[in-house]
């Protein structure tokens, strides 16, 4: 550290981009391979240069980090909380490293457009959807819906039960999610066709 603190300098110059360029490429190739304590550096190393290069900058280690299977815990974190979504939107649309409470935290806290992202990701677990279901939007809602890897909750599925009471395009919706549970089918209010359908798809 002692020694990038001098190869840093005062200020960001290409050269110090190219330096956390380099640190990128090199914990993407070898992530699989690293070792706890490697991982460790490679996380106060990257943090370092986040600092010292700025956001601009920033954006191009997101989009190579964010689709690693692996991440530096606190790079990941830093990241994906960025305010500046082309920052921490690959992380929130799609890296696996988010943890779940800090996921809870960004949909209780962000604007709605984080919500929108944070509703695609390919897993959901119920602590996550059950706050994007209670913050979000009609639109995030049906991409909740939509997403068959959003797992919903039973309080989940009777808040939108609840909500389709008034906005039948959302009733139908639930209807159609197959790990709607059996108890609560009854208590949905979809138009008599699309029950039909919905009935002989089963």
């Amino acid at each position: 550290m002692a020694e990038l603190e001098t190869a840093l300098g005062p200020k960001p110059t290409p050269r110090t981009f190219e330096i956390m360029r380099e640190v990128t490429d090199l914990f993407v190739e070898g992530a699989d391979k690293y070792s706890v304590t490697q991982f460790a550096v490679f996380d106060d190393i990257i943090c370092r240069l986040i600092d010292h290069n700025g956001p601009p900058a920033v954006v191009e280690v997101s989009q190579k980090l964010a689709p690693c299977g692996k991440g530096p815990v606190n790079v990941v974190r830093r990241l994906s909380s960025e305010n500046d979504l082309a920052i921490s939107g690959p992380f929130l649309k799609n890296c696996e490293n988010v943890p779940e409470a800090d996921l809870v935290q960004y949909v209780k806290t962000k604007r709605m457009e984080y919500l929108t992202l944070i509703a695609t990701r390919p897993n959901l677990t119920a602590s996550v959807t059950d706050v994007l279901l209670d913050r979000g939007d009609d639109e995030v809602r049906k991409i909740v819906l939509r997403n068959l890897g959003a797992k919903i909750s039973d309080n989940g599925f009777v808040k939108l039960i609840s909500e389709g009471r008034k906005k039948p395009v959302l009733s139908e919706m639930v209807a159609a999610r197959e790990d709607l549970p059996e108890e609560l089918r009854p208590f949905l209010k979809v138009a008599p066709e699309k029950k039909a359908a919905g009935s002989a798809r089963r």
